[in-house]
């Protein structure tokens, strides 16, 4: 046999170790976000306080979180906000937002970061939008096409003022 048959999986192996070893330390992977929203629309505990109220829910957050999330109203866009919850994302506090388009649920997630990056992914028919927004990385994780996530993200960042 080619001795080059047994060499492939020991090149191969080292190769995604060295893709993992080199990912960015503030990059969050996108199949643990997903796979968390996914447990959390399976538990049907989608929120901590239900109200499509920004005023409602962004003081909410006071005392549970170690700051003051941003909560855009999106209801004009055909994003209605219908609650939010705590969450724990690599270790920081994260304000997670929920909305409704028609009967999809969009999760937006927030903590605060000093470093930015950006980043898409799909897993497990999940659609994952990273970014910066202000002081906070965003994450926006839903089963609506990634086109209709983008007009979210930037639905979100056209009336996202605190």
């Amino acid at each position: 046999m080619n001795r080059w048959v047994f060499a492939m999986p020991v090149v191969l192996a080292f190769g995604v170790w060295i893709g993992i070893a080199t990912r960015p330390s503030n990059e969050v992977a996108a199949e643990p976000l997903i796979i968390e929203s996914i447990r959390v629309l399976k538990s049907g505990h989608l929120f901590d306080v239900a109200s499509s109220d920004k005023h409602t829910v962004k003081p909410w957050f006071a005392g549970k979180i170690d700051f003051s999330p941003i909560v855009p109203e999106l209801a004009a866009q055909g994003y209605p906000l219908i609650g939010g919850r705590r969450e724990t994302i690599d270790g920081h506090d994260a304000a997670a937002l929920v909305y409704m388009k028609e009967k999809h649920v969009v999760q937006l997630y927030e903590w605060v970061t000093p470093e930015e990056s950006s980043s898409a992914a799909t897993s497990r028919g999940y659609n994952e939008i990273a970014f910066p927004f202000g002081t906070f990385e965003c994450c926006i994780v839903s089963d609506i096409t990634m086109p209709d996530l983008e007009l979210f993200k930037q639905a979100v960042l056209a009336n996202g003022a605190h």
